[in-house]
């Protein structure tokens, strides 16, 4: 009887060791959901800066797009006039060249009327 008493000591003293095992696992577990909430939180800020950067980078992006087409759309604007200008001075040169022909001509008529005169 003493064996049986004895066996079932032992038995309770497993038991209380199960428990008590069993407790630190339900602890670590509960320890673990917490640090996966915890990531799980981080994550979802993680991602919520990660897109606001991207959309600030975006912003950026366009922004120096449209600088750049603005800085293409003036030099065009320039080029144009300074090839306007050219055409036009070229015109005017050939004008000054007519006119200066007829002056020469008009002289030398001049000249030739004083001359039988």
């Amino acid at each position: 009887m003493q064996q049986v008493l004895a066996i079932l000591n032992d038995l309770k003293a497993g038991q209380k060791t199960l428990e008590a095992g069993q407790a630190r696992l339900e602890a670590g577990q509960t320890s673990l959901e917490d640090r996966q909430i915890r990531l799980e939180t981080g994550q979802t800020s993680l991602r919520v800066d990660l897109m606001a950067r991207m959309d600030r980078r975006e912003d950026m992006n366009t922004k120096i797009r449209d600088d750049i087409a603005v800085n293409f759309g003036t030099a065009d604007a320039v080029r144009r006039a300074n090839d306007n200008t050219r055409e036009e001075l070229r015109a005017l040169s050939e004008v000054v060249s007519l006119m200066h022909r007829q002056i020469s001509r008009l002289q030398t008529e001049v000249e030739q009327m004083k001359g039988s005169a």
